[in-house]
């Protein structure tokens, strides 16, 4: 497994709140497809104490892959909201993004 510290900046649009994030890649595992980012900085961080996100990219065998996301957080107060508007926001960036390779194919 792999490690990268490449830190990037997002602003979700979840719930619709802008929200930042300062993320940075902890670690890149070549045989599993997968990769695992931490939030760092940002909005995020004034609602859980940690958030972290990993993908894994499955290939089937008869074509296509399957996308898997584990999000892994903890709230910094119990008024915290639940994080289901990112989660959301995950779940429509992935599909964006798997019509957008189907139009492509």
């Amino acid at each position: 497994m792999g490690k990268s510290w490449l830190y990037y900046f997002l602003e979700l649009h979840a719930c619709g709140v802008a929200e930042t994030a300062k993320d940075v890649i902890e670690a890149i595992d070549d045989e599993n497809y997968s990769t695992t980012f931490r939030v760092i900085e940002g909005h995020l961080l004034e609602k859980y104490k940690d958030f972290d996100a990993t993908v894994q990219v499955t290939p089937k065998k008869d074509g296509g892959s399957l996308v898997h996301w584990t999000v892994k957080y903890e709230k910094a107060s119990k008024e915290a909201p639940d994080a289901k508007g990112i989660i959301q926001l995950v779940t429509d960036m992935t599909k964006d993004l798997d019509a957008h390779l189907i139009e492509q194919a």
